[in-house]
């Protein structure tokens, strides 16, 4: 395939047969689509490769779609529904055309990056009963691939659909016996908990932990925040890591 660059900033991408296309794509105004071509012969490639990354912005991202109704991605229609979306500097796709005839295409080579975030430190949490949203401002984030964390609004974002595991652990300190605490994950949609709440009960004054993880389907620009409780009698230092990675 001969290389092509190019710079994306308010238009889409028309591929051409072929061509590696090397998409400067930090300048994007809005979410564009990359789409493979309405003519091509059985063997034809098509790539794409970013030359950085996507602007922060959650929808800003590169949508790869197939080129005419009855085009096929892997076995589906992709003309008007997104396949997948390109964001972080690195990432690459090759497809090849499996039938001319139809213009129907195969992921030939899968080389996206896994979209992860992680936080720790130590929150103040109350003991008022209700759960508390884990706050970003109050932790160190240690990884941020693909800009999914909103420390502004406690949130971890699915910049494109997909799977995501999630973990959060918290170790709290309890004044006494019979205190509990619990931690959970919340998605925005739809609305409500996003896995299994995993709660511990103290045996003796001290510091204990509770963690929960999941495997949770997110669609792209939803989001997902860390819930945490504890019914100690007065407010409690607590120290949290949270961590969410996409499983391609």
């Amino acid at each position: 395939m001969k290389w092509e660059a190019a710079t994306v900033t308010t238009g889409n991408v028309s591929a051409t047969v072929n061509t590696m296309h090397g998409l400067d794509i930090d300048g994007m105004t809005a979410a564009r689509d990359f789409v493979l071509p309405t003519a091509a012969s059985t063997g034809d490639r098509v790539g794409v490769f970013c030359t950085t990354d996507a602007p922060t912005t959650v929808d800003y991202v590169l949508q790869i779609k197939s080129g005419a109704a009855g085009d096929l991605i892997n076995g589906t229609d992709h003309s008007s529904t997104i396949w997948s979306a390109l964001l972080i500097k690195g990432e690459c796709l090759i497809f090849r055309c499996i039938d001319g005839s139809t213009v129907d295409w195969i992921v030939e080579y899968d080389g996206r990056i896994p979209m992860h975030g992680s936080a720790a430190g130590v929150q103040t949490v109350t003991s008022s009963g209700s759960y508390v949203t884990v706050d970003f401002s109050a932790l160190t984030v240690k990884a941020n691939v693909g800009n999914i964390i909103d420390s502004t609004n406690d949130r971890i974002y699915a910049r494109r659909a997909a799977n995501f595991l999630l973990t959060t652990f918290l170790a709290y300190s309890a004044s006494g016996t019979g205190k509990s605490a619990i931690c959970q994950w919340r998605t925005s949609a739809p609305a409500g908990i996003g896995g299994t709440a995993m709660g511990s009960q103290s045996v003796q004054a001290g510091t204990f932990s509770v963690s929960s993880s999941v495997v949770q389907n997110i669609a792209s620009g939803d989001y997902v925040d860390t819930q945490i409780w504890q019914n100690d009698s007065t407010s409690e230092s607590c120290t949290v890591s949270t961590y969410a990675l996409e499983v391609l």
